[in-house]
């Protein structure tokens, strides 16, 4: 996926890192449409850089969830976190099949050595007829956010890959290392199944035609209601 792969070209690279710092991510509930993603250092500050370094996250996301630009904006607004950027796909109400593949990356200001994200899911492809049920759910690995300290620089000695080059030009990139040894999280995401769709075709067909005639009735009803009051009137 295109955002991961920044993840990789930056592990890849012999970069500072912070010293005596490193993070914690957490992605919760396990289970559920909606997440929190925590985010935070386990030393508050780095005593090692300039007070001026700014901190920031760069979280890759799999086309199976996004982050709402304009919920990111808001969170900022009311003071929740600094400068935030969604990357890539950003049309909320599309299901997982009909967006690009290459996933989302939000990059987002950590005040204080601390942020929570809202993260959503997308309805997800169904199951198959000829596949297992289980427990109705799909699971989503999503690999913890990269964490980094920008100070500003007239000589950056290194340069950041795409998309985030644009957003640090001039700055020199310090690395906090993650505190788990395998910086992953696992969430499951429920999912409908095929075997179900007669079920609901026929459900939202009677749903539909009830809605209908409770409107139907309704109408009847307070015409009978202008018409008893008219003739009493006449009377």
């Amino acid at each position: 996926m295109l955002f991961q792969s920044v993840l990789k070209n930056l592990n890849a690279g012999a970069w500072r890192y912070a010293m005596n710092s490193s993070f914690t991510s957490t992605l919760t509930p396990p289970q559920s449409q909606h997440f929190n993603l925590a985010v935070s250092l386990d030393v508050p500050v780095s005593p090692s850089l300039p007070p001026e370094c700014s901190l920031h996250l760069f979280q890759p996301l799999p086309p199976m969830l996004f982050a709402d630009p304009f919920e990111l904006a808001q969170r900022r607004d009311d003071g929740l976190s600094g400068a935030v950027h969604v990357f890539g796909e950003t049309e909320l109400e599309k299901p997982v099949m009909s967006i690009s593949q290459d996933g989302t990356g939000m990059l987002v200001e950590m005040l204080d050595g601390r942020v929570d994200v809202p993260v959503h899911a997308r309805y997800l492809e169904p199951f198959e007829v000829e596949e297992e049920l289980a427990d109705g759910t799909r699971t989503i690995d999503v690999p913890w956010p990269l964490v980094f300290y920008a100070c500003a620089s007239s000589e950056p000695s290194h340069a950041l890959p795409p998309p985030l080059s644009d957003s640090f030009p001039s700055s020199n990139i310090h690395l906090v290392g993650p505190s788990s040894p395998s910086p992953t999280s696992r969430v499951r995401v429920p999912a409908g199944h095929l075997s179900h769709l007669p079920l609901v075709e026929r459900g939202t067909a009677l749903v539909v035609l009830g809605s209908f005639l409770f409107v139907l009735w309704s109408v009847v009803q307070k015409l009978r209601s202008l018409g008893s009051v008219k003739r009493e009137k006449a009377e």
